[in-house]
Order: C-alpha cells, then structure tokens, then sequence
C-alpha cells in the first residue's frame, strides 16, 4: 500500500502520523532508564517536504519523546534525488540528536559516494549482501571492506537479515576490530 499512499499524496499523512504513534506508544512501553531507540522508516515523499523537520520536531515535542532516541532510516534511493539539500535536512535533525541510518545500502543504487557526501549515522547494509556470505569469498570480502569502511568514518553498520550461524561467524571473522 505504501506505493498507492505516494501515489496519491497521502504518504506524508500517514507518515507523520505514523511517527506520532510510534513515539506514543514508545513512551508507554518503555522506561526512560534504556537506551533503547525507536528506528522510523521515512518515504523519500516525506523526506522532501519542506516541512519535515519542522512536523517531526513537532511531533517529538508533542509526544514528549526525547529526540536522541529517534532514528530515522531513508533507503539509499533518497539519497539519489538532488532536488532537496539532503546534507541540511541530515544535519539540522542531527543538531536535535536524531540519528540518521541509509537502509538497504547494496539494493542496486548503492554508490561509494555517499558514503563521502552525506553524513548519516547507521548504514544498513541489505540482506542481499548478508545471503551470500556463507557461500562466497567475494561476499566476505565486500560486507568485510563495509565494515572497514565503516569504522574509518565513524558510523556504525547494520547487516540486515542475519539468519544462520554461518553468516553471523562470516560477519564477526571479517569485523576490523
């Protein structure tokens, strides 16, 4: 449904007040003592409103949820349109502590060079990377060089999907650290 909802103007709507009830609903079940967070998925709709900051801040305040628990997640396909100023929107929700995670980074759009361009906070990397890595030594070396990667720009990495032992020995022989 989420393509008919961009289809007919309505994702941003329903975003919002996604946002909004997922921050209602975190507050109810969870203590102010963890530092748990909440990650939203935001449509690349939502992202260009030139109101986005502003609607989500609202949203935080309104609900009372503290912002450095808020991560927001964009695919990597957002990052592709240059009609908005991409890095601003990142840094004025990063001055609020929200953090920001590039989702199923390896999708087909991927590009090294948003990992220099733009400042986010989690790359995920997608389970289509992280399906190969107990059958081939290409795969271990790619997700192995993100990891590299990562930990010299200083954000962290996410493998989506991990699902076997296999995988999961792959991810922690091929970590830097």
């Amino acid at each position: 449904f989420i393509p008919l909802a961009e289809g007919n103007g309505f994702i941003s709507n329903l975003g919002y007040w996604s946002l909004e009830e997922c921050c209602k609903k975190f507050n109810c079940t969870s203590s102010n003592k963890t530092s748990m967070g909440l990650s939203v998925n935001v449509s690349g709709f939502q992202f260009r409103d030139s109101d986005f900051v502003r609607n989500v801040l609202t949203i935080l305040d309104r609900t009372s949820f503290n912002p450095t628990r808020l991560q927001v997640e964009l695919t990597e396909a957002t990052l592709v349109d240059e009609q908005v100023s991409i890095n601003d929107i990142f840094a004025e929700l990063r001055s609020h502590g929200i953090k920001i995670a590039i989702d199923d980074f390896g999708t087909g759009f991927s590009s090294f060079s948003y990992l220099q361009r733009f400042s986010f906070d989690v790359l995920k990397l997608d389970r289509s990377l992280i399906s190969r890595l107990g059958s081939s030594a290409r795969a271990q070396v790619v997700v192995g060089s993100m990891q590299h990667l990562a930990e010299r720009l200083e954000f962290k990495i996410i493998a989506e999907g991990v699902e076997t032992v296999k995988e999961m020995s792959c991810l922690l022989y091929t970590s830097p650290s």
